[in-house]
């Protein structure tokens, strides 16, 4: 490919679950640093389908990758890059900031492949709770030269718990995702369609729950410049009624991202 469109989604998906991130473009060859930056309004704080927080939330992100000059033979390019999102909640009295996550790794591309792996640190600034850290490997292929429109943009994923708990039960785990998001053009507008589906081993989830939850969701961007973008979408869980008590609800998400 001469450029390469999906580092930062990557990495978003893999340390915060911001779903609605965008990504810069890395033309192959351009070593310079790409960033991005941008906030999400979420109606809910929903993590690897844990609903953490039934109040509206605030993250504001920010990612950056830069193309190594490496001849590793293997991979066509090897990108550095760091991520950092941050959960602030206004609903709670002397609990606004309570989560920060972040994540440093590399995206490794060969050809329509990337398997981006990753050093996750999750703190609670406000000690809600303990934090945790792990390491999280993901792989996704962009399959649009091979299906056109029809392309799934498939994903997979497993982050290995080494130190505390993000999935609620009371072992570090494994945690497991595979997901598509097909998506379609129409006047300037982007949707996509993200399904994913989440499982846990080793009391990642509470119950030591195996299959922790499915989501199917909608989401729309358009680029307003060349460097600002506006996103909304909604997405339904279906849950382990052992990961959630209530099992099954929606979530809404509206955003503003920066790319330079």
């Amino acid at each position: 490919m001469t450029k390469y469109k999906s580092i930062l989604n990557v990495l978003v998906g893999s340390v915060a679950a911001a779903t609605y991130a965008g990504a810069p473009v890395i033309s192959t060859g351009d070593t310079s640093v790409k960033t991005e930056a941008g906030i999400n309004y979420e109606s809910a704080f929903v993590f690897r389908g844990l609903k953490l927080d039934g109040n509206p939330v605030f993250r504001p992100y920010a990612n950056a990758a830069k193309l190594l000059e490496l001849n590793l033979g293997l991979f066509d390019a090897v990108y550095a890059v760091a991520s950092t999102t941050q959960t602030l909640n206004t609903e709670q009295p002397n609990a606004t900031w309570n989560r920060s996550d972040v994540g440093l790794g590399f995206a490794l591309q060969k050809g329509a492949l990337t398997i981006a792996p990753t050093y996750q640190v999750v703190n609670s600034p406000n000690g809600a709770f303990k934090s945790a850290q792990g390491i999280n490997v993901e792989a996704s292929y962009d399959d649009s030269a091979l299906l056109g429109s029809f392309a799934l943009n498939p994903h997979a994923s497993v982050y290995f718990g080494l130190e505390g708990n993000l999935g609620g039960g009371n072992g570090s785990g494994t945690y497991y995702e595979v997901g598509v998001a097909p998506s379609i053009n129409v006047s300037d507008i982007k949707f996509s369609f993200p399904v994913n589906m989440g499982f846990g081993t080793g009391n990642y989830y509470q119950g030591n729950a195996t299959q922790g939850y499915t989501s199917y969701g909608v989401s729309a961007s358009k680029q307003i410049t060349n460097s600002v973008s506006v996103n909304a979408g909604m997405n339904y869980f279906n849950t382990n009624s052992k990961v959630n008590a209530n099992s099954n609800f929606w979530q809404s998400t509206v955003g503003l991202s920066w790319k330079f």
